[in-house]
């Protein structure tokens, strides 16, 4: 009895430590699963009916972890009771880095964004299947970004060569940032302000935030196109009378009104202290001299915007270098022959190209010099003003100026897209 009852107290010692031994080596991603199966093993087949019994009645109360050996746990996990294995392995599904990251957003509508951002990219940027020539339009569930050939099952990008090329967030980011900024307006939509939505890093912030550049960007030829129908609509082969007040005649009326505007203008003290001599007028606010130019590395500083818009209709922001006629007369050419153009004295060269561009002088003196220095009339005169351009270049200022602390003019077109 003695000689038994240590080979038993040795036996279990060792299953003990080989138990143990075992435990550590699988503490990993299916450690607990593998602990679980092991438990229900050991509760059926580690003891006899008439001693479980014994001492199920002495040690109810107390609970202690199961003794089990490696080859017992190899048995449970690979035996054939799969409702036990199954149950247990849902626990542990994998989850892709974008679920977690859109589990972050419960009060977000997630497939409603989703939806329009593959909506957006079928509509502007089809992909069509180099064999059967038809559009990709089957979708794949397990990825959002791949599209099939209902045909041939061809598989395809539909972010492959778009602003969303090798984007790495899920695609109702995109969706979600451009309703925001639409519902912003005025105001725009920083990159720190992309971040705190989000709660993405400053460099995922800027970078989608140049997506979103770049997408609005295809826009700016069929906004030219819809300015072209408008002004067709109201102005076919007329010709406006000189001399005349034109208020009647131009009411409700799409007229084009275009001015200029410096945006994050130098100061005399960022061009150290001197006077700019070479330039004058607005462009001088933009550019620093050539000497203080070679020391900072850098030449322009502000952005010189062009503003042409309708009332009540669409804007078109063209970043120009400066005002010369070279530079601003290349932006009109999409208007139709002889559409009406308000603008003030900063285009005298249109009017050889335009027979219906009217001006406004806005330094006009009084007559009566002792009563008052200025005109009335030098905002508008006649019906003739650009009130449009100017009231929406107030816009501008103010939604950069607290929106961005300084654009770069390199980048300054795709801001203003």
């Amino acid at each position: 009895m003695n000689l038994e009852n240590n080979a038993s107290t040795s036996l279990n010692t060792n299953n003990t430590k080989t138990h143990t031994n075992y435990q550590d080596n699988i503490l990993g991603f299916y450690g607990n699963i593998f602990l679980l199966e092991s438990e229900k093993y050991a509760k059926s087949n580690s003891t006899p009916k008439s001693q479980s019994q014994s001492n199920s009645r002495s040690t109810s109360k107390f609970k202690s972890f199961p003794k089990t050996t490696p080859d017992s746990l190899n048995d449970s996990l690979y035996n054939n009771d799969s409702q036990s294995v199954s149950s247990s392995t849902t626990q542990f599904t994998s989850i892709s880095p974008k679920d977690k990251f859109s589990r972050r957003f419960p009060h977000l509508n997630i497939d409603y964004y989703t939806t329009i951002t593959k909506r957006l990219l079928s509509r502007m940027y089809p992909k069509f299947c180099p064999n059967c020539e038809v559009e990709l339009t089957l979708e794949i569930n397990c990825n959002e970004k791949k599209v099939l050939c209902p045909k041939c099952f061809y598989q395809g990008s539909r972010t492959a060569y778009t602003p969303l090329h090798h984007l790495k967030l899920p695609l109702w980011v995109f969706s979600y940032i451009l309703i925001e900024s639409i519902q912003l307006y005025p105001a725009v939509l920083s990159g720190q302000g992309i971040k705190r939505r989000i709660g993405v890093t400053s460099n995922t912030a800027c970078f989608l935030k140049r997506r979103l550049q770049l997408f609005l960007s295809e826009f700016m030829p069929r906004i030219k196109e819809l300015m072209k129908e408008d002004i067709l609509k109201d102005f076919k082969d007329v010709k406006l009378p000189e001399n005349m007040d034109l208020t009647a005649d131009i009411a409700g009326k799409a007229i084009v009104h275009a001015d200029t505007v410096a945006l994050f203008s130098a100061t005399q003290r960022s061009n150290g202290g001197r006077k700019r001599h070479k330039h004058t007028g607005q462009t001088a606010s933009i550019y620093l001299t050539d000497e203080v130019a070679k020391e900072k590395g850098k030449y322009q500083i502000g952005t010189l915007t062009h503003t042409m818009g309708i009332k009540q209709g669409a804007v078109i922001l063209d970043s120009i270098p400066d005002q010369k006629e070279r530079t601003i007369k290349p932006l009109f050419d999409f208007l139709p022959k002889d559409a009406p153009v308000f603008t003030d004295d900063g285009y005298p060269w249109l009017k050889r190209y335009n027979q219906n561009h009217k001006a406004v002088n806005h330094s006009a003196r009084a007559i009566d010099k002792k009563r008052n220095v200025w005109s009335r009339n030098r905002w508008s005169k006649d019906g003739v003003n650009n009130q449009v351009a100017e009231g929406f270049q107030r816009i501008l200022k103010h939604s950069f100026i607290s929106g961005y602390s300084y654009i770069s003019p390199k980048y300054s077109q795709l801001y203003l897209n």
